[in-house]
């Protein structure tokens, strides 16, 4: 009998911490959609799920897992801010399988952080700086972001793909997602409500309208996502996974 593959658990921990610290409640219905179905589903025999949480700040927490046949799992985590709150967003994606790991976690900047220097310094540099010269150079890890991922993430996005052969390299990865993920909660602890309809705002709102088409256009998963789980549930669930 084939030993079944065992998952790295990280988005459970990143989970787990974000509801203890945020004491976000779970939504059943995102933007007039009733998305119940998503709680809880079987792929392919295989467990999954597509949630969504919200608290004060933030649009949503999306957090979902998917597993494909057993051989391969694909765990996210984006946290949206709400529309009168400019800090960035968090982004982690796990996608693991018996030889490798994907990759991304990064704080991905509601605003232009090469217009808006205060930004740069005090969203990204500061809160990001010292985290990333700990985590760019981790062992093995091969770069393969897409080209439409690097145009709207942080100059302090961790991301590629490393090989299994070290442990040590594996659990690398996953400081670096609970670090960044730590790094985001205080920034989201300090931060405060700008007027949504001001200049400044109406230009954030403008970047994540971008942020939201180049995700919806470009998305790989898109793909396989219509095949698994059929054309309605899978837009259902592109809709909560993504910014």
């Amino acid at each position: 009998m084939v030993e079944k593959l065992v998952f790295t658990p990280i988005l459970k921990e990143m989970t787990e911490y974000i509801i203890n610290e945020l004491k976000p409640v779970q939504l059943f219905h995102y933007e007039g959609v009733d998305i119940r179905e998503l709680d809880s589903f079987e792929l392919e025999g295989e467990k999954g799920y597509c949630r969504i949480f919200k608290t004060d700040k933030v649009e949503k927490i999306s957090v979902s897992s998917m597993n494909f046949f057993g051989k391969m799992t694909a765990d996210v985590m984006i946290i949206t801010p709400a529309a009168d709150y400019d800090i960035p967003y968090f982004v982690m994606d796990w996608d693991e399988s018996e030889g490798h790991v994907f990759f991304i976690a990064d704080l991905m900047p509601s605003d232009d952080p090469g217009r808006n220097s205060l930004y740069l310094t005090n969203y990204l540099y500061t809160p990001l700086e010292n985290l990333y010269q700990t985590y760019c150079e981790i062992p093995g890890l091969k770069n393969s972001v897409f080209h439409w991922v690097r145009a709207i993430h942080s100059p302090y996005i961790i991301t590629g793909t490393i090989e299994k052969t070290s442990r040590k390299n594996v659990d690398l990865l996953c400081n670096c997602a609970k670090d960044y993920l730590k790094a985001w909660v205080a920034l989201y602890n300090e931060t405060k409500p700008h007027d949504p309809n001001s200049p400044y705002m109406q230009l954030v709102h403008e970047r994540r309208k971008t942020i939201r088409e180049y995700y919806r256009q470009n998305d790989p998963g898109a793909g396989p996502l219509k095949k698994f789980l059929g054309k309605e549930k899978a837009e259902k669930a592109i809709a909560v996974i993504e910014p």
